[in-house]
């Protein structure tokens, strides 16, 4: 929703979509919750009327007015944003790689979102040296090094309970004021915690280093 927002990808209602429908909390850097939207009036009001009450139970004003507050950001400052933050994630893969962590890729290349996933099949599973079961492990383990990651299945697996992708963004470092100059050096961090078999020794250093952005930009004026 944020690249759509930003205007650095196409808005698949102009491009023909009857309905999107989005979360408000990740790459918008909203209040969580989720927006179905529609150009379509008649459709939208089909979509009002089992909503409410139905589908959802509550009304949270103070929640939507946080979101009001968000989209103005988003039309002041969206495509800066935007742009960052998928300058950033190609930056971070770029990081990754030459760092020798495998960025799973497809034929269109490893990114062209805010989102990268780490191939880590090869350090993962039952023969694994580090006993790490599934990339799930993996994250627990760059948690001790105050690094934030999810698990993640790729296209090319079979078993969705053992993972062997490991998920990383930038639309929130990015909205603290990181930009793809510092990807670099978190892309070094972040090997170095893989390959550590004491990552609790780096944390300190991953806080510092984060300890510099302690702004929130792209914000309205």
């Amino acid at each position: 929703s944020g690249p759509i927002a930003g205007g650095a990808w196409p808005n698949p209602l102009n491009e023909g979509a009857h309905v999107m429908t989005m979360s408000t909390y990740k790459s918008l850097a909203g209040p969580p919750s989720g927006l179905l939207l529609s150009n379509e009036a008649s459709l939208a009001e089909q979509i009002d009327a089992i909503a409410f009450p139905g589908m959802t139970a509550n009304f949270d004003a103070a929640k939507s007015a946080a979101l009001a507050i968000t989209l103005l950001d988003w039309l002041d400052r969206g495509a800066s944003y935007a742009t960052e933050m998928l300058n950033s994630a190609q930056s971070l893969a770029d990081a990754l790689t030459q760092n020798g962590l495998p960025v799973f890729a497809s034929g269109m290349g490893s990114t062209r979102s805010h989102a990268i996933a780490l191939d880590v099949t090869n350090l993962v599973g039952a023969d694994n040296p580090n006993q790490w079961k599934s990339a799930q492990d993996l994250a627990t383990h760059l948690r001790r090094a105050n690094l934030l990651t999810t698990g993640i299945g790729l296209p090319n697996e079979m078993d969705p309970f053992a993972p062997g992708g490991l998920r990383l963004g930038t639309n929130e470092v990015v909205r603290w004021g990181m930009t793809s100059t510092d990807m670099a050096h978190l892309g070094w961090l972040i090997s170095q915690a893989v390959r550590s078999r004491q990552p609790e020794d780096l944390a300190e250093q991953v806080s510092q280093f984060r300890s510099q952005f302690d702004t929130i930009h792209f914000l309205a004026q």
